[in-house]
């Protein structure tokens, strides 16, 4: 008879708690999701300016390379006796 008490009591409390503690239980997953994509938003956006530092020297060495003038390829002429 304890049993069937027991269980009894168990299958009509169990959507009260529930209903109780799911909105803790939401908040709790809501606030950990967003602070996974803060931090992944931090990260793209630091991973962003840097690649974008990159590209701004390179630029800069490029102009430099371009700065110091045109190959030419000279040619040994034979000298005539």
């Amino acid at each position: 008879m304890k049993i069937l008490l027991i269980i009894l009591i168990i299958f009509f409390l169990t959507p009260y708690l529930v209903r109780w503690i799911s909105p803790w239980l939401m908040r709790y997953f809501f606030k950990s999701m967003q602070k996974k994509a803060e931090r992944q938003q931090q990260q793209y956006q630091a991973q962003a300016q840097e690649q974008a530092k990159e590209q701004v020297q390179a630029q800069k060495r490029q102009q430099a390379k371009d700065n110091l003038g045109e190959y030419v390829d000279f040619e040994d002429i034979p000298e005539e006796k």
